[in-house]
C-alpha cells in the first residue's frame, strides 16, 4: 500500500509505502520533539501549519541515528509540504488525481439531514478513541463503502443515542464524485470551535448522487433529537444504535 500528500487542491506527491509512513512515525517519535504541530500531523493525518512541522522535520533529521530510508522519505515529506495550499494530508489515495475544480454548494432545505446514514461511527478502521496517519482518508473510505460517518475532533465515534444537525447554516453539499480529502478536512478545519463542543460531530453522508457535511449533535433520548430536528427543519434523525433513520413527523 501506497500512501500519499494531498492538499485542498488534491494530489501533491507520493509519500512512502505503508511500511516507510510507519519507521517515519516511529523514528519521529523516538526524537521526543516537543512540537505539538509535528505531533498531530503524524497522529490526525494531516496539518494547516505545513511551514512549521517541515521546519520541526528539517531539526529532528539531523540526529546520526537516521536511517537512509527513513531520511530519504522525510526529505521528500520536506519538500512537499512546502508545496501543498492552504493544508496538507497523509492520504491513502481515495481521490480521483484529475478531478475537475471543487464545485461546493452550500447546503438548503432539499438535503433534509439524512441522519448520517451508513452505520455511523464505523470509520475505515479507527475505532472509539481512535487516531492515525489514515484517520481522514478513512472518513472517505467509510463514506463511499459505508454511505456515511460520524466523528469527533478526537476521533471518537458514537455508539449511543441519537444524531441531528442543528446547524444548517453551515451544511455544504456536492456531487458525490468531488468529494476528496481536502474538502473534509478544510471543512474540519472551519467549524473546529464547534467541533470541540460536547457531544459535537463532524458528519457526512450519501444522498441521491450527493455528499452532504455537517455538524451533527448526539443527544441521548429520542424526544430530545426530535424536538432539535423539527426546530431546525430537518426530516430525519438517526438511531445509532439501530442503525436507522427516523422520520420526524413519525416522532
Amino acid at each position: 500500500m501506497t500512501w500519499y500528500l494531498y492538499d485542498i487542491n488534491g494530489y501533491v506527491s507520493d509519500l512512502a509505502t505503508n511500511s516507510g509512513l510507519v519507521q517515519m512515525s516511529d523514528w519521529v517519535d523516538t526524537q521526543n520533539s516537543t512540537s505539538k504541530e509535528l505531533f498531530e500531523f503524524f497522529d490526525r493525518g494531516y496539518t494547516v501549519d505545513m511551514e512549521t512541522v517541515a521546519g520541526e522535520l528539517g531539526k529532528i533529521k539531523t540526529d546520526r541515528s537516521i536511517s537512509t530510508d527513513v531520511e530519504k522519505t522525510i526529505n521528500n515529506l520536506i519538500g512537499s509540504l512546502y508545496s501543498c495550499k492552504d493544508i496538507a494530508i497523509i492520504s491513502d489515495g481515495q481521490v480521483d488525481e484529475d478531478e475537475e475544480e471543487k464545485e461546493v454548494k452550500y447546503g438548503t432545505a432539499e438535503s433534509g439531514n439524512y441522519g448520517h446514514s451508513g452505520r455511523p461511527g464505523q470509520v475505515g478502521g479507527s475505532g472509539e478513541g481512535g487516531s492515525g496517519a489514515g484517520s481522514v482518508a478513512g472518513l472517505i473510505s467509510a463514506l463511499h463503502s459505508q454511505g456515511g460517518f460520524s466523528r469527533s475532533i478526537n476521533g471518537i465515534v458514537p455508539n449511543r443515542g441519537y444524531m441531528v444537525s442543528r446547524y444548517k447554516q453551515h451544511e455544504v453539499k456536492m456531487p458525490q464524485e468531488k468529494i476528496h480529502n481536502g474538502i473534509i478536512a478544510k471543512f474540519a478545519k472551519e467549524h473546529v470551535e464547534l467541533l470541540r463542543k460536547p457531544n459535537h460531530y463532524l458528519g457526512g453522508w450519501i444522498s441521491k448522487g450527493k455528499v452532504y457535511l455537517d455538524i451533527a449533535v448526539n443527544k441521548s433520548a429520542r424526544h430530545e433529537a426530535m424536538y432539535l430536528a423539527r426546530k431546525h427543519n430537518q426530516l430525519k434523525i438517526y438511531d445509532v444504535v439501530r442503525g436507522m433513520e427516523i422520520e420526524t413527523d413519525g416522532g
